[in-house]
């Protein structure tokens, strides 16, 4: 019995001497590379800002970069972002009362961005840690304000919008006011008219037209200003970028559709582009870290949106000839 035992032991000796081993570079890259995943899911990266992989939309980068100069007031988060020059920056944080705060002001960009350029400053949907935030702030009352209302997640990070400002000094107009002699009143003047737009004019009365299409197609009841831009004769909308109001704000605009079909005259470039913007793509954009910025109903109503103002141009087209009608840069 006792030869018989040896035997058996001498036998599972030599089949395992017979497996090949893995070599010993393979064997600590292996161990190197669960450590490094391990380590990856368990924290975020060391600056506290995890990357931003397709949560900026298709057309923008992963770069990361730190906050700082960071400083609440009234509610309201404003810092700088990167390094030399930094740029000024508006946060718009996920809070315990409104955790989807981020959402709104990043689908509003990404569609934008689709219809008119440029028209809003580059808003992203970045994740920061509470640490880095806090590191980032100005003064302890925004630290406390930051501990007290952010909304932390269970990776540890709070989701923010973070909305580029323009560099330079703008004029802020109210687009809501049609008050005669005011802007929004001279730009309507001259869009309802048959007489051909003054070319000095057109770029501006585009970007008009422009804000006011997406503030429709995205159902925002919100828009009451906007920035005038006198250098390169346009609108930019920083502020009131909402998408489906669930209830109208007092003073904002809330006629956007019947202002347009009131219109002799449209952009050439938007009519070409929103053909583009249909029901997939609309989903792509509206789509981040593994969350929609809107619901499908909601996507379904922006298509609807945007072919009622096709109708209008396309109507416009029949009743003027296509030169006339899309006068407009």
């Amino acid at each position: 019995m006792i030869a018989l035992n040896r035997l058996a032991v001498l036998a599972l000796v030599a089949i395992s001497c017979d497996r090949p081993s893995p070599a010993p570079d393979q064997t600590k890259g292996a161990e190197q590379a669960a450590s490094s995943d391990a380590a990856a899911r368990a924290k975020p990266s060391g600056s506290g800002v995890l990357p931003d992989r397709a949560a900026d939309g298709p057309t923008h980068g992963t770069k990361t970069a730190s906050l700082s100069q960071l400083v609440a007031r009234d509610g309201l988060l404003s810092g700088r972002l990167g390094g030399s020059p930094a740029t000024p920056v508006r946060i718009i944080l996920s809070t315990k009362h409104s955790p989807l705060a981020y959402g709104p002001p990043v689908a509003f960009y990404r569609v934008a961005e689709r219809i008119q350029p440029g028209l809003t400053p580059l808003t992203q949907l970045r994740a920061f840690t509470l640490g880095a935030l806090s590191q980032a702030a100005s003064d302890d009352t925004t630290r406390r304000y930051l501990e007290n209302n952010a909304r932390v997640l269970a990776d540890g990070t709070v989701r923010v919008a973070v909305v580029h400002l323009p560099p330079a000094p703008l004029r802020r107009v109210d687009v809501a006011d049609l008050t005669q002699g005011g802007l929004a009143w001279s730009w309507e003047s001259k869009l309802v008219s048959r007489q051909t737009v003054p070319p000095d004019a057109t770029s501006m009365l585009a970007s008009y037209q422009a804000l006011l299409m997406v503030d429709y197609v995205l159902g925002n009841l919100a828009r009451r200003y906007a920035l005038v831009d006198e250098k390169q004769k346009r609108l930019v909308a920083a502020e009131d970028n909402d998408v489906f109001t669930p209830r109208g704000v007092e003073g904002a605009v809330s006629d956007g559709l019947v202002r347009l079909s009131r219109f002799m005259t449209y952009p050439a470039a938007i009519a070409e582009r929103l053909p583009g913007l249909d029901r997939d793509t609309v989903a792509q954009l509206l789509r981040s870290r593994g969350e929609n910025l809107v619901t499908p109903k909601q996507v379904e109503e922006i298509i609807s949106r945007k072919q009622s103002i096709q109708k209008l141009i396309e109507t416009r087209i029949k009743q003027r000839g296509k030169a006339k009608a899309l006068a407009l840069p």
